[in-house]
């Protein structure tokens, strides 16, 4: 019974990573939605000429986003490391604590506008795949509904439709009506005044 739960643990689980945002092992950086048939780039990684690029030093990223350097506080690769500085020092976002000069300073603003220079964009090369399908499949649909709707058409208009149809309102018409009949009505009346005769007779 616990190998069984274990084994159901583990398909979930499985099954939660496939439904979520993934790295693709082709390309490195890469993420995907299964659920959207969306790729972009992942966490710590911005798009520029096309690939999924890891953000430089100092500089991190979300999820479809570019990268930007470190907030207050922070440096190093992904933003991982902490400043703990000086007072006559200030917090690099690449290096870490150096002394407050405007040098630096320049230094730092150069990485931040080379960074920003390439906007960001979903990777969507298979969105338009998955978009087609469903155009095609939605005329796919309509053409078939007219083809039903025009061979249901088609059998109503049908000759042999037609005379059945012509029968039954002869028949639910009165034969009263035409000259030939008229010999039956009046023999039908005339039987109808026998009857009545025959009864009198009785009485």
């Amino acid at each position: 019974m616990e190998v069984l739960k274990t084994i159901l643990c583990i398909a979930f689980f499985e099954i939660y990573l496939l439904l979520t945002a993934q790295c693709n092992g082709n390309q490195y950086g890469v993420c995907k939605n299964n659920t959207r048939f969306e790729k972009f780039c992942c966490s710590g990684y911005e798009l520029k000429n096309g690939t999924c690029t890891k953000c430089l030093h100092g500089f991190h990223s979300e999820k479809k986003s570019i990268c930007k350097p470190c907030t207050k506080g922070k440096y190093g690769e992904k933003c991982r490391n902490t400043c703990k500085c000086n007072s006559n020092e200030r917090c690099d976002n690449i290096e870490g604590c150096i002394p407050d000069d405007t040098r630096t300073r320049e230094k730092n603003d150069t990485s931040i506008s080379n960074s920003q220079d390439t906007p960001t964009t979903s990777i969507n090369g298979d969105v338009v795949i998955y978009m087609t399908c469903v155009a095609v499949g939605s005329v796919l649909v309509v053409v078939c509904g007219l083809l039903v709707k025009n061979k249901e058409a088609i059998c109503k208009n049908k000759p042999g439709n037609n005379s059945v149809r012509h029968m039954i309102h002869k028949l639910k018409q009165p034969t009263f009506r035409d000259g030939r009949n008229k010999k039956v009505a009046e023999n039908l009346y005339d039987d109808i005044n026998e009857k009545y005769m025959i009864n009198f007779d009785d009485e």
